[in-house]
């Protein structure tokens, strides 16, 4: 197939905003065709449009704060089985060609988005389709940290650790934070959901997996039996706003300076939980209430000078959000 008579640029369109139309295009090609990278490309974009067409539609656009029984509303048999089609066609392609993706300049995360929806409805699926999965497929209901954990002082390993693809290590449901320093992460994987039972020993501990800055992991299936009875866990505070500590402290001063000036208290409760979850004291709250700032009408001056900083918090806020849903 040469560049002259390749289809492939109107069939990704087509796949893109009318998938079942841009399928049956495919399922019509011969067999060479079809496996041509250029054409599975096109159908792994019909399969995830497929996989998202009710969330989208809804007007959603980020998995990070939809509890698992949240995501059920908009994915359901259909959804789960277009997003494990077009995970199984990102194997294919990967197997044929390993450097086609990414001369494509493809971003990773819409695999992300997808596996995301598979792996936390169907535990496990993302490993069988891909041959790989990431631990932040789990989503952040099911990645916790033990009491021991403590945060590194300086930049640890877990927020590449959770985005790093891994390979020969069981399907787990669970993964828990066991530690964090600036060369490596260490997690217990655990073959059942933590939620739904006491304590570990109970959901089922898989073993060890230690994840280098280097890109390097191993995985030891030898049972800590120290760990069983380990029961308290937390929500981890890294990652868990995706900001680094400069954003997060001037995150948090606006907040701060916003408390003092507005007077709908329902803003004014959203901004004490933002403030919780900067802090790592809470989870991720929802939308703002709207995007309107009341400032009182006494204090003149003041008030209306205080104006541009709450602004400002707005768009810092929306901020938090937009890099929130790229991660978890």
């Amino acid at each position: 197939m040469t560049e002259d008579d390749d289809p492939s640029g109107e069939l990704i369109r087509m796949c893109e905003n009318n998938p079942e139309e841009g399928l049956a295009w495919i399922a019509r090609l011969d067999d060479d065709l079809r496996a041509h990278p250029r054409i599975r490309f096109a159908a792994f974009l019909a399969y995830r449009s497929l996989c998202f067409s009710r969330f989208f539609e809804a007007g959603q656009s980020s998995l990070l704060e939809k509890s698992d029984l949240e995501m059920m509303q908009w994915f359901g048999g259909d959804e789960i089985d277009a997003g494990r089609n077009a995970l199984k066609v990102i194997a294919q392609i990967e197997a044929d060609d390993p450097s086609y993706l990414s001369g494509l300049g493809f971003p990773e995360a819409m695999i992300d988005q997808v596996a995301q929806v598979v792996e936390r409805t169907e535990p496990g699926a993302t490993l069988e389709d891909l041959g790989w999965t990431k631990l932040l497929y789990v989503g952040s209901e099911r990645l916790k940290t033990a009491p021991t954990y403590r945060a590194p002082a300086s930049d640890g390993a877990v927020a590449n650790a959770v985005r790093m693809r891994l390979s020969g290590v069981p399907a787990f449901q669970t993964v828990l934070i066991e530690s964090d320093t600036s060369k490596q992460a260490t997690f217990y994987l655990l073959r059942d959901d933590i939620s739904r039972v006491a304590n570990v020993g109970e959901a089922g501990l898989l073993g060890t997996l230690t994840v280098r800055q280097d890109g390097t992991f191993d995985f030891d299936a030898d049972e800590d039996e120290n760990v069983h009875g380990i029961s308290n866990l937390q929500q981890p505070h890294i990652d868990r706003s995706g900001l680094d500590h400069p954003q997060r402290e001037r995150l948090l001063s606006e907040c701060s300076l916003l408390l003092q000036y507005e007077e709908d208290e329902a803003k004014r409760k959203y901004m004490r939980e933002m403030m919780d979850w900067l802090e790592g004291r809470g989870s991720r709250p929802g939308r703002p209430p709207n995007e309107e700032i009341n400032v009182g009408n006494e204090g003149g001056a003041a008030k209306k000078g205080c104006a541009a900083s709450i602004a400002v918090v707005a768009v810092g806020v929306s901020a938090v959000f937009n890099v929130a849903s790229r991660l978890i």
